[in-house]
């Protein structure tokens, strides 16, 4: 009954733990400052351990910026905008459910010196110019869309990831410099080139389980390369490629890779219909499909 009683309230406290958060709202009563304006808050600033900042309304950024050191924040409304660029650094986690952040440069996740974390599952990013994970950063997207003018730069100042199961994203170009861009879902596309460069030693972009999709005009590696795990319904599509011999190409140079290694003939691997690239299933996988659509045949018959 004592480890019982003992039990119960151990849980108790942690509970009581788990729903610690508190909550402070923008309210954009004062204009001057914007974000950065402790008086704009219904409880000030969400720069607190447990403390959580609520966006639902429009926001104009000030010309100096706004810093978002240590802040948790979640946009579920309104547009935050400014004319020049926005960056997410300083350890801030910002969650982007509904509602818009645009800007007239580009939008930033992390700086050249400390960085930051982004999950979108809604609403929309728009930038003049390019979209960056810099080193020590991350993007996750399950929703909502990315609109660049300019380069999406993956692991800018190295390192870095963008992992994307749902949304769309459309940018002028796609660059991968010591980053990760792992697709579980969701479709990104450019009408430029896909470049792999910097410090890319393994896999650039990769194609896990799941259904994600990647479209470029070109593709250009000074390092790296493109991975696909088996069991993955991704597929790559070059536009600019004619026949299954340009992606052939890239598996003979190891640019392209099925669970980071070259085993086998291309042929044993993957399958081509215009300009998408697809992996095939393992052998196995596959005889297990087939068996398991005979069986339902089967049953349905008896039935």
């Amino acid at each position: 009954m004592k480890k019982m009683m003992t039990g119960f309230i151990a849980g108790a406290l942690l509970a009581a733990g788990a729903s610690a958060q508190t909550y402070t709202y923008y309210t954009g009563s004062t204009a001057s400052a914007g974000l950065g304006n402790a008086e704009n808050w219904s409880d000030g600033l969400p720069t607190g351990a447990g403390v959580v900042g609520m966006i639902t309304n429009n926001v104009s950024m000030p010309l100096g910026g706004t810093s978002f050191a240590g802040w948790t924040a979640v946009q579920t409304a309104g547009t935050i905008s400014r004319g020049g660029v926005i960056t997410f650094d300083q350890g801030v986690h910002w969650t982007l459910q509904g509602g818009t952040v645009t800007s007239g440069q580009h939008v930033a996740i992390g700086s050249t010196t400390t960085a930051g974390t982004m999950v979108m599952n809604g609403g929309a990013l728009v930038a003049n110019t390019n979209f960056l994970v810099r080193s020590g950063s991350s993007f996750s997207q399950s929703g909502g869309t990315l609109t660049f003018a300019g380069a999406a730069e993956i692991g800018a100042n190295g390192g870095g990831t963008a992992n994307i199961s749902g949304g769309t994203g459309s940018f002028g170009s796609i660059s991968v410099t010591g980053g990760l861009i792992a697709f579980s879902g969701g479709s990104w596309t450019t009408t430029g080139n896909l470049h792999f460069g910097g410090s890319t030693t393994g896999a650039g972009i990769r194609f896990d389980l799941g259904d994600g999709s990647l479209t470029v005009d070109t593709v250009s590696f000074n390092a790296g390369y493109i991975d696909f795990v088996t069991g993955s319904d991704g597929t790559l599509t070059v536009s600019s490629f004619t026949d299954a011999s340009n992606f052939e190409a890239l598996w003979n140079t190891g640019r392209i890779r099925r669970d980071g290694a070259n085993t086998g003939t291309f042929a044993d691997n993957f399958t081509v219909t215009g300009d998408t690239l697809s992996v095939i299933p393992e052998p196995a996988a596959l005889t297990m499909f087939l068996v398991s659509g005979l069986a339902l045949i089967v049953y349905r018959r008896m039935r």
